[in-house]
């Protein structure tokens, strides 16, 4: 039989409210740090676990929140598995319970997931990567229930995101190519959508290097759209090797005389440097190379790559304190921190 808040008082010898007030993290209860601590300890010992219908049956909140991962190979990257952990963790700390959950790309599915992780008892979403298909249903279900929500790594997505400065960091590594006289350099990014009224961010970072070169200008000249990624790719790092070899053969072939190749990600630039010391070129003196994310592949590679890092700590904490609150309009960008290799 499952343990109540009646067995829990009886061990502790304590009232029942006084264990309500404290499994339910309420501030303005009268119960010492000692009783606190004591009541804490049978919940734990006793395997107390919450009646979250119970509460959604009173209209209350329930410390719980749901993580949903909207693109699979984001768990393969390493500062995703660090963020997701740290989210985890701090939650875990302030007393939430916590789901992690992976999106799909069929919005009936979506819709039918978050409808489930609902009837579960989580009050809180957190989406990390970009919207879900689906996405004004599952809005329109979030806010019909009064859960909050928050997005990390999509702009303008349901009026509440977190999203990583990825333009500053975008203009810091160009700067350092031109700083060392690399003026032909090129910049890998993903496909833009035809019709796409938001300006992909690595372009925003290009951009603000050449304020008086107009947008298209800039893409012919700099940049090279890569096709769609398989989101369904079983070892997708080893894709990303793949597509960034390839991607840098294809640009020798069409200028020799390149002077800097800026890759999507870090396991991108490895195929890169790859392929280019496989002919024979010196990575750091004939070309430079960047990549972004600032794995561990990169920081002990033997050959200096440059890198962008997300501010894990920054953004978790935004995160963290942003999804705990109301369904007001939020957004922030959080400066990364720039690596330069040379």
């Amino acid at each position: 039989m499952a343990t109540t808040i009646k067995d829990i008082a009886k061990a502790a010898n304590v009232s029942n409210p006084a264990v309500s007030a404290v499994l339910n993290n309420k501030t303005n209860c009268r119960v010492s740090s000692a009783t606190r601590n004591r009541i804490l300890h049978f919940a734990k010992e006793m395997d107390y676990k919450p009646n979250f219908n119970g509460l959604l049956l009173r209209g209350e909140k329930t410390k719980t929140v749901a993580l949903l991962i909207t693109t699979v190979w984001q768990k393969s990257e390493e500062y995703m598995k660090d963020m997701i952990i740290s989210l985890m963790s701090q939650f875990d700390q302030q007393g939430y319970a916590c789901y992690l959950a992976d999106v799909t790309g069929d919005a009936d599915t979506n819709y039918s997931k978050v409808l489930e992780l609902i009837s579960r008892g989580v009050h809180h979403f957190i989406f990390i990567g970009p919207p879900p298909f689906g996405r004004d249903q599952v809005k329109a279900l979030i806010e019909s229930r009064n859960k909050s929500y928050i997005v990390y790594g999509a702009s303008k997505f349901l009026n509440r995101y977190v999203e990583n400065d990825s333009a500053f960091g975008v203009a810091s590594i160009i700067k350092f190519f031109l700083s060392r006289g690399r003026n032909n350099f090129r910049m890998l990014i993903i496909p833009i959508p035809a019709g796409s009224p938001e300006l992909n961010s690595r372009i925003c970072g290009l951009m603000s290097v050449f304020p008086d070169i107009d947008e298209e200008t800039l893409k012919r000249r700099y940049v090279i759209q890569l096709d769609e990624i398989d989101n369904a790719a079983t070892n997708p790092l080893d894709l990303f090797v793949k597509i960034g070899y390839e991607a840098t053969a294809m640009i020798l072939e069409n200028d020799p005389g390149i002077q800097a190749i800026f890759y999507l990600s870090d396991f991108y630039a490895l195929g890169g440097a790859k392929l280019l010391l496989e002919r024979g070129y010196a990575i750091g003196k004939d070309i430079l190379l960047a990549g972004f994310n600032e794995t561990p592949a990169i920081k002990n590679y033997p050959y200096p790559i440059s890198s962008v890092e997300h501010d894990i700590k920054k953004i978790t904490e935004v995160i963290i304190r942003e999804s705990l609150k109301e369904n007001v309009p939020f957004n922030t960008l959080i400066p990364p921190i720039v690596h330069i290799r040379e």
